[in-house]
């Protein structure tokens, strides 16, 4: 079964010439490396790609580098790229797995469904010994229409909702002099002794539940 979010060298270099599939370099090096994405993109890429600039696709009111784009942004950067609507995607970096994911989470935000990364990425096409292109890329324009993911991208006050504490279901105040709890296991009994606690959880008043080892929540 064909993987949802992978495709292999050899799955890309069956397609490659379909006027309908987008191969996209998205190649990003950290700055102290001294490397260029574009620049490595001119030397050597998978024919028929474009190269895709996060530095520049981006949200640059956020003060953040590589935010999410607003869609008008992604919109008219992908029309530029000829990377239109109704296509497929492949995505890959020049080390194998890093800033692709980037761009394909990217496009899944915006519901592009069919992108999927390179498996392997260029160092995997290249070891194989698969074509290369040189050069700029020139890519015939193509509409895009950017569809934004509801739920995908979550606010500030959502994470800070999902971080606050669960309230408990139970609880019962704990006397300052502590508690015992006894359990059986196997026919043998146990006992161990517990601090104070605030709240802790109390079992049903049944003679089964009794024995049991309260538990803090």
């Amino acid at each position: 079964m064909p993987s949802r979010n992978f495709r292999t060298t050899a799955e890309l270099a069956a397609e490659l010439g379909d006027p309908n599939l987008g191969v996209i370099d998205a190649s990003w090096h950290l700055p102290n490396t001294a490397r260029i994405g574009a620049a490595e993109f001119r030397l050597r890429h998978i024919p028929g790609a474009v190269f895709f600039d996060i530095d520049t696709i981006a949200d640059h009111d956020q003060g953040l580098p590589h935010m999410l784009p607003k869609p008008e942004t992604l919109a008219k950067a992908m029309t530029a790229l000829g990377l239109g609507d109704r296509m497929r995607f492949v995505v890959y970096d020049a080390l194998g797995l890093y800033a692709a994911a980037r761009v394909w989470w990217m496009l899944r935000a915006y519901r592009v469904e069919d992108v999927r990364i390179l498996d392997g990425g260029l160092p995997r096409w290249i070891k194989e010994g698969r074509p290369l292109e040189t050069g700029d890329a020139h890519p015939k324009p193509r509409p895009f229409t950017p569809r934004p993911a509801d739920g995908f991208v979550a606010a500030r006050e959502e994470v800070r909702e999902a971080l606050r504490p669960a309230r408990p279901r139970w609880w019962t105040r704990v006397p300052p002099s502590g508690f015992a709890a006894r359990s059986r296991s196997r026919g043998q009994a146990s006992e161990a002794a517990a601090s104070p606690a605030a709240s802790t959880c109390r079992s049903s008043t049944s003679s089964s539940t009794a024995r049991s080892k309260p538990r803090t929540l």
